[in-house]
Formats: C-alpha cells, structure tokens, sequence
C-alpha cells in the first residue's frame, strides 16, 4: 500500500489511521503561543516501540500489563496535525491521578491506531538509515545511541514528503469496526499488525564498535 499522505488524518482511511484528537485546556493560536512539545520535553528517546518518558520497548510495555501508543502532534496555530509523532505508553500518561500527561497539555494531541504504517514510526524503521528527526522538534540526543539516529520521521529520498515517487509499505489488511464510547464514538480502521516490507528501507550500518540499541527486548 502507498506511504500515509502529509492530509490530516481521518479514523475511516487506511492510508491515515487516527482516534479523534484529545481536548487540550486551552485553544486558539494566542493562547498557543510558546506552547511546549512533548517530543521535545520527554525524557526518553525518540526511537520506534518505545516509551518517550520511560524508556520502555512495547514488549515490556505489553508485559507488564500496559499498552505503547503512538500520537500525533498538532501545531500551536489552528491546531493542525504536524509531521512529529511521539510514543507514550499508557503507565506513564496515566501517573497524573485526575487526567494524563497528554490530556492535560496544551497543545493538541492526535492518538494514532495501533500499527498504523506511518512512515519513521513503524518497527521497520528502527535500524533504517533514512529515520531521523522531524525539522519542528529541536532537541539533542538525550541518550547515548552510537552513531545511530533519534526521531521517528522518515528522510527517504523516495518518499513524497522528500519530492520522491513515494514509497510502498505492505502490511497486514486492515478493517474497520464501529465503537461506542461517548464522544469517541464512531467508524475505526484497525491494523491487526505491524507492517512487513517497505520499499525505501535500507539497513543502517553502525560503526565498529558501536552497537544499535534496536536489539533491546
């Protein structure tokens, strides 16, 4: 299937797989001005499967009971969805006892399905050479990883946000189900997993002694 498009995403599409954005506390481009980014505030690293306040990969998310989810986030101006992404699993947004890190930020906040094959953000990504940093987030490495790169943006010069012919990432067929749940009601396009093949990926080949941590369980 061709790469998800730069088009805000909608529940109903394959191609752009989201869950209505969450509320912020405060909206409009003059209360955003100077808002903070939590791809930029986050502790962890910006790597594909991990937590970016714990550190944690999916797996040991999954085992100790939580879910790893993956959000989009939205610009301070209009509140339109940017090119940025960041994961967060469910044990860290939830510390805040009334309302989580994500519902109670300022800025808006898109949650993305489950194994949505988002170019930069899918596990094929995590040793790609092309993976890197989106141009809004402006942070250095906060953890030592080698040569290897943080961010969960796709630099390939193949796809169409790079000016290429787009590239193709083939995935398990997903399906639409219909789910109530108040305001969050409505039609959903589910990933029943992650995705398999990716026409622009090439291998990231660390430097001698250097190791990636993609092979963390």
């Amino acid at each position: 299937m061709p790469e998800p498009g730069p088009e805000p995403c909608t529940a109903t599409s394959p191609t752009s797989p989201t869950s209505p954005a969450v509320s912020p506390t405060a909206t409009g481009a003059a209360a955003g001005a100077g808002w903070p980014r939590l791809s930029e505030d986050l502790p962890g690293p910006r790597v594909p499967g991990v937590c970016q306040k714990c550190g944690r990969t999916r797996r040991q998310v999954e085992e100790a009971g939580l879910h790893l989810q993956l959000w989009r986030e939205h610009s301070e101006q209009a509140d339109r969805p940017e090119e940025v992404y960041l994961y967060l699993c469910t044990g860290c947004d939830k510390e805040h006892p009334a309302r989580g890190i994500v519902s109670r930020h300022p800025r808006y906040y898109s949650r993305m399905a489950t194994h949505a094959p988002i170019p930069g953000t899918m596990p094929l990504c995590a040793g790609c050479r092309w993976r890197g940093e989106s141009p809004e987030v402006r942070r250095p490495a906060r953890l030592e990883l080698g040569d290897a790169a943080e961010g969960l943006a796709c630099r390939c010069p193949a796809a169409k946000a790079s000016g290429g012919p787009g590239i193709v990432i083939d995935h398990p067929e997903p399906f639409g189900a219909h789910f109530k749940a108040g305001a969050a009601s409505g039609f959903y396009t589910l990933f029943p997993g992650p995705a398999l093949r990716c026409s622009g990926r090439e291998e990231h080949t660390p430097t001698k002694g250097h190791t990636d941590p993609w092979t963390r369980p």
